[in-house]
Protein backbone atom coordinates (compact mmCIF):
# COMPACT_ATOMS: atom_id res chain seq x y z
CA UNK A 1 0.00 0.00 0.00
CA UNK A 2 2.59 2.60 0.89
CA UNK A 3 4.58 1.43 -2.31
CA UNK A 4 1.51 2.33 -4.49
CA UNK A 5 0.94 5.64 -2.56
CA UNK A 6 4.47 6.49 -3.06
CA UNK A 7 4.64 5.70 -6.78
CA UNK A 8 1.31 8.09 -7.52
CA UNK A 9 3.20 10.82 -4.78
CA UNK A 10 6.14 10.50 -7.52
CA UNK A 11 4.27 10.84 -10.82
CA UNK A 12 3.03 13.61 -12.93
CA UNK A 13 4.33 17.25 -14.00
CA UNK A 14 5.23 18.00 -10.30
CA UNK A 15 6.56 15.06 -7.92
CA UNK A 16 6.79 15.20 -4.65
CA UNK A 17 10.81 16.37 -4.46
CA UNK A 18 13.43 18.27 -1.88
CA UNK A 19 15.45 20.70 -2.72
CA UNK A 20 18.87 19.53 -3.39
CA UNK A 21 20.59 23.32 -2.83
CA UNK A 22 19.06 23.50 0.32
CA UNK A 23 20.20 19.87 2.10
CA UNK A 24 23.47 20.77 0.31
CA UNK A 25 25.89 17.36 1.71
CA UNK A 26 26.95 16.35 -2.04
CA UNK A 27 23.41 16.30 -3.21
CA UNK A 28 22.90 18.03 -6.61
CA UNK A 29 21.37 21.38 -6.73
CA UNK A 30 18.11 21.35 -7.40
CA UNK A 31 14.55 19.59 -7.25
CA UNK A 32 15.27 16.40 -6.53
CA UNK A 33 11.93 13.80 -6.80
CA UNK A 34 11.72 11.65 -4.07
CA UNK A 35 11.71 8.49 -5.95
CA UNK A 36 15.62 9.39 -7.02
CA UNK A 37 16.34 10.41 -3.26
CA UNK A 38 15.44 6.95 -2.57
CA UNK A 39 18.14 5.97 -5.49
CA UNK A 40 20.62 8.27 -4.24
CA UNK A 41 20.14 6.97 -0.53
CA UNK A 42 20.66 3.16 -1.42
CA UNK A 43 23.51 3.48 -3.78
CA UNK A 44 26.44 2.64 -2.16
CA UNK A 45 28.44 5.77 -2.91
CA UNK A 46 26.33 7.63 -0.42
CA UNK A 47 27.77 8.71 2.74
CA UNK A 48 26.21 7.99 5.99
CA UNK A 49 26.14 11.93 6.69
CA UNK A 50 24.45 12.89 3.72
CA UNK A 51 22.35 10.12 4.05
CA UNK A 52 21.45 11.08 8.11
CA UNK A 53 21.15 14.58 7.04
CA UNK A 54 18.39 13.52 4.11
CA UNK A 55 16.57 11.81 6.75
CA UNK A 56 16.47 14.45 9.23
CA UNK A 57 15.06 16.47 6.69
CA UNK A 58 12.24 13.77 5.77
CA UNK A 59 11.24 13.03 8.98
CA UNK A 60 10.85 16.79 10.01
CA UNK A 61 8.58 17.28 6.61
CA UNK A 62 6.83 14.21 7.66
CA UNK A 63 6.11 15.57 11.28
CA UNK A 64 5.58 18.75 10.22
CA UNK A 65 3.33 18.40 7.24
CA UNK A 66 2.33 14.91 7.33
CA UNK A 67 0.39 13.43 4.65
CA UNK A 68 1.95 13.12 1.54
CA UNK A 69 5.02 13.77 3.57
CA UNK A 70 4.76 10.66 5.63
CA UNK A 71 4.17 8.28 2.71
CA UNK A 72 7.36 9.69 1.43
CA UNK A 73 9.25 8.84 4.71
CA UNK A 74 7.98 5.38 4.88
CA UNK A 75 8.08 4.31 1.50
CA UNK A 76 12.04 5.39 1.90
CA UNK A 77 12.16 2.85 4.68
CA UNK A 78 11.13 -0.08 2.93
CA UNK A 79 13.93 -1.09 0.77
CA UNK A 80 16.01 -0.92 4.01
CA UNK A 81 13.60 -2.50 6.50
CA UNK A 82 13.77 -4.98 4.02
CA UNK A 83 17.49 -5.43 4.36
CA UNK A 84 17.48 -5.51 7.81
CA UNK A 85 14.70 -8.15 7.95
CA UNK A 86 16.49 -10.29 6.06
CA UNK A 87 20.01 -9.95 7.68
CA UNK A 88 17.90 -10.71 11.06
CA UNK A 89 16.41 -13.62 9.73
CA UNK A 90 19.40 -15.39 8.24
CA UNK A 91 20.90 -14.75 11.47
CA UNK A 92 18.30 -15.93 13.47
CA UNK A 93 18.22 -19.08 11.06
CA UNK A 94 22.14 -19.95 11.80
CA UNK A 95 22.00 -19.29 15.53
CA UNK A 96 18.61 -21.73 15.77
CA UNK A 97 20.17 -24.00 13.35
CA UNK A 98 23.42 -23.69 16.24
CA UNK A 99 21.54 -24.51 18.92
CA UNK A 100 19.64 -27.72 17.56
CA UNK A 101 22.84 -29.65 16.45
CA UNK A 102 25.39 -28.63 19.70
CA UNK A 103 25.23 -30.90 22.00
CA UNK A 104 27.46 -30.41 25.80
CA UNK A 105 30.19 -32.04 26.59
CA UNK A 106 30.10 -35.01 28.55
Amino acid sequence: MAEHAFALLTRGPAPLSIDGAQLGHGLPAGPIPVSELREMLLHPSCSRATRDHAWRHLIDQARTHRGAWMVAAVALAIPMLRRLITALANKTTAERIDRRTWRPRS
